[in-house]
């Protein structure tokens, strides 16, 4: 019975390995020989990045990509992912940028890969458990396809992983006295701050935990090295924070995103997010949460006041409102699901560590056998989405107020672009949209799309 065990859960270990590899290759092959998708926000984001890293020096450059500047909290529209951009272009000067930068995006997708598996490898203290969950997750279409978008959701990707791990080895190895360490976190925590603004709950919740936990176990030197690095950045996003939670408030009543939640859910939220991580959530919250109850019931309330309680707490408040903003939100666009989808993800991994580290097992032949069927689910999914939707790529065009159009894991083959002023976009959305009215870079080739 344990040799079959065993044989299942290697089984387990080669099928994640194998698709996350894959997912890598196929996510390779695109940016190497597949047509880049163009539209009016990568366009631009492209052309401002290498006007700037023209007209700057290296020195320049770095200095605004690693230390404390409110340009990165409210300057560009992509905020500090606009300074990667910069600083990849002048590292990497290429005749060809459209092409060329979709390489920054996929080592942000490696980082965040590694990120992911080292946090599922705490939570799960199994490596065949961790690959599988890691592939769900980074298989997820947002996720994976995000990489093939200049957009600056992919800093967003980069930047909650690394928030949860760090903070997590910087609150858990407590045998760890050089200071350098929450000196590097406080540094990192600092450089990725500069993240989309609708984040930013997630990280102010998890420097609230961060602190609270080594308040109590009184690692005041720790605390005070991490808060003293931070607290620069902070003073720097801290100038333009009035500014930024007007623009928050803004965006939420813009209508020209408004459509039926119900027809939002079914279309552009089950594309972009994919059958597997959702079956995933349907079916491991409800269960890890009745092992939480007997955890309790085990050990007492007192389990409920240890840091994984704390981490896990934490991150169904911030699902709650993440969901929140998306039920009374007016300006429902499916990237403000992502904070959401990792809030959920990282609930299934703190109840997991919560439970284990409470003696609690579970079902080893369930889990794999779970984890199998979600991984051929998300393949199936994938594959679709890849080589067969929109004709095969040949009728994709992006259209943000129709749902079933608002889709990050595009298909590889998309159209080739007539010229320099063509893009991937609905000719009937180009001309009727009144959006252009009310932003300041718009593009005055735009009519020219067909």
């Amino acid at each position: 019975m344990k040799i079959i065990k065993e044989t299942e859960k290697k089984f387990l270990f080669y099928v994640s390995f194998i698709s996350i590899a894959f997912l890598l290759f196929i996510r390779f092959y695109a940016n190497v020989f597949e047509t880049p998708v163009r539209t009016w926000d990568d366009r631009y984001y492209r052309s401002v990045a290498v006007n700037e890293a023209q007209n700057s020096s290296a020195l320049e450059v770095i200095k605004k990509v690693i230390l404390p500047n409110d340009q990165n909290y409210f300057g560009e529209r992509s905020r500090g992912y606009h300074s990667w951009l910069v600083l990849f272009v002048k590292i990497f000067p290429s005749v060809d940028y459209e092409r060329s930068l979709l390489w920054l995006n996929y080592f942000f997708l490696l980082v965040q890969l590694g990120l992911i598996l080292a946090f599922a490898h705490w939570a799960f203290k199994d490596a065949n458990y961790a690959l599988a969950f890691t592939f769900i997750y980074v298989s997820t279409p947002i996720i994976h396809g995000m990489s093939g978008w200049i957009m600056t959701e992919n800093l967003v990707l980069l930047s909650l992983s690394l928030f949860t791990y760090c903070a997590v080895n910087l609150v858990y190895d407590e045998k760890d006295k050089n200071l350098l360490k929450p000196l590097g976190i406080g540094f990192l925590f600092g450089i990725f701050s500069t993240t989309r603004e609708y984040v930013m709950p997630t990280l102010f919740a998890i420097i609230f935990v961060v602190t609270l936990s080594m308040w109590r176990r009184r690692r005041f030197l720790f605390l005070g090295a991490y808060l003293f690095v931070f607290g620069f950045y902070a003073a720097a996003m801290a100038s333009w924070l009035p500014p930024i939670l007007e623009r928050i408030g803004e965006k939420s009543k813009l209508e020209i995103y408004s459509y039926p939640l119900g027809k939002w859910l079914s279309t552009s939220f089950f594309l972009n997010v994919g059958p597997a991580a959702i079956i995933l959530i349907i079916i491991a919250i409800p269960y890890l949460a009745l092992l939480i109850r007997r955890v309790v019931r085990s050990r007492g309330v007192k389990v409920l006041k240890s840091t994984p309680s704390l981490f896990l707490f934490s991150n169904i408040s911030l699902a709650i409102l993440y969901a929140a903003v998306i039920v009374l939100s007016t300006n429902r666009t499916v990237r403000s699901c992502i904070p959401l989808i990792f809030a959920l993800f990282s609930i299934i991994l703190f109840s997991v560590k919560l439970a284990g580290s409470s003696g609690f097992k579970v079902n080893h032949n369930v889990v794999t056998a779970t984890f199998t069927v979600l991984i051929a689910v998300s393949w199936m999914f994938n594959i679709y989405q890849l080589f067969y939707s929109y004709n095969g790529g040949k009728g994709f065009a992006v259209h943000p107020y129709n749902p079933k159009y608002e889709v990050y894991n595009h298909p590889l083959r998309l159209p080739l672009l007539k010229d320099s002023t063509d893009m991937h976009v609905s000719p009937k959305w180009a001309k009727d949209i009144p959006y252009w009215k009310l932003t300041r870079d718009i593009p005055e080739d735009i009519e020219r799309v067909d």
